[in-house]
């Protein structure tokens, strides 16, 4: 089968970044798949659909659209991982009324984490 080249003088371009694809790349071959751009080009567009009227300059995107974010998604994680330690017996928990639940390592098991670290590295 015969390939079809595009003129010269006119390169394909990336729908998504709008630039010759060997520009960045090759980061469209499947332009129109969202699966086919990196994470973070969707992370600035989902900020972007959320806020339509933002601009900002490539340090503040960094710092407040895409790590303001990531911080928010990981507080959550770190969250759940916490408690699911202490639940475990890995970290003890305390709570004082009006202040957020402190963990600390549960000293019974410092020999146990110990070993479990040495396996798992």
């Amino acid at each position: 089968m015969k390939k079809s080249y595009p003129r010269a003088g006119n390169p394909p371009i990336c729908k998504v970044f709008r630039v010759a694809p060997a520009l960045h790349s090759g980061r469209c071959r499947e332009a129109n798949n969202p699966r086919a751009m990196d994470e973070i080009s969707l992370r600035i567009l989902s900020y972007l659909a959320e806020n339509p009227e933002a601009n900002d300059t490539p340090e503040g995107i960094t710092e407040w659209w895409l790590l303001e974010r990531e911080i928010r998604e990981q507080s959550a994680a770190v969250e759940r991982t916490l408690a699911g330690l202490a639940a475990e017996g890995w970290l003890l928990a305390a709570r004082t009324a009006g202040s957020p639940t402190r963990y600390r390592l549960n000293p019974a098991r410092v020999e146990e984490i110990r070993t479990l670290l040495e396996d798992a590295s």
